[in-house]
This record gives structure tokens, C-alpha cells and sequence, in this order.
């Protein structure tokens, strides 16, 4: 007789391991972005308000609002500046529940910074759409 080599070895069951461990790894791999996922939609909803809650805030709490709203639209610098001497301006972005002074828009205007008025506030506000649809002139944050 010949030199007969012997059957080769069908390990089949190394495929089965490796299948569940591929299943277990991407499973593993993929849970923290879908939780990010969960997490930043739960973020957006909470990111809305009506114009009574927002007449309700304390000037300081309003400018906070103001920050969360710009932030759920996507821009990731935003913070609240407000105090003394700010001229009224909060995130480059004067917004206001209410009017205007008829100063504050020649003073936009000089300072190159965009007014969002009640109506504009309300709109945005309730999450509908972010402020860069509202005032055209802002761009958006993918190009940021």
C-alpha cells in the first residue's frame, strides 16, 4: 500500500465559533453608537420649547435655552456670554421673546450679527426647523 494520507479534518465547528464571536464583537462594537443614537434623540426632544416657557425663564435661564437650542442645531462651540456689556447679544445672535429696541438693529447691523425676532423664536423653538433655514444669512453647520 501506498502512502495514503489520511482524510483532511472538516473543523466546521471552527466556523461556528468564529461566526458567534464575529455576531458577539460587532454586536459589542456597535452598542455604544446606537446608544449615542438613543441618547442625542432623547437631547433633541428635550431641546423644544413653547413661547410660555420661554416667557417664564429668568433672563439668565433664557440665554442658557438659547445655547441649547444652537447646540441641538448642530453647532458644537456654542456657550452663554451674557452679562454686562454684551450689548444684548447672546451667542452672536441677538433673540428676543418679544420687540426690539430701535437700537439694537443698526447696532446688528455694525456688529454683523442677525436678529431673531418672537415669531422666529417660536418657530425655531419648537424644533421644526433649525435657525439657519430661519435666517437665511446663517450658515450652516456642516459648514461651520
Amino acid at each position: 500500500m501506498a502512502n495514503r494520507r489520511p482524510p483532511p479534518r472538516r473543523n466546521w465547528w471552527a466556523l461556528i465559533v468564529l461566526g458567534a464571536i464575529a455576531a458577539v464583537g460587532g454586536t459589542v462594537w456597535a452598542h455604544p453608537y446606537r446608544q449615542q443614537q438613543a441618547w442625542d434623540r432623547v437631547r433633541q426632544q428635550a431641546s423644544r420649547y413653547g413661547l410660555p416657557q420661554l416667557d417664564s425663564l429668568h433672563h439668565r435661564d433664557f440665554e442658557y435655552a438659547i445655547r441649547h437650542l444652537v447646540l441641538r442645531d448642530g453647532c458644537t462651540d456654542a456657550r452663554q456670554v451674557g452679562g454686562a456689556g454684551d450689548n444684548g447679544a447672546d451667542i452672536v445672535l441677538a433673540v428676543t421673546n418679544g420687540r426690539f429696541t430701535t437700537h439694537c438693529a443698526p447696532l446688528a447691523a455694525q456688529l454683523n450679527m442677525h436678529l431673531a425676532d418672537r415669531r422666529t423664536l417660536a418657530t425655531w423653538a419648537s424644533g421644526g426647523r433649525p435657525l439657519w433655514e430661519l435666517l437665511p444669512k446663517i450658515p450652516t453647520s456642516q459648514t461651520r
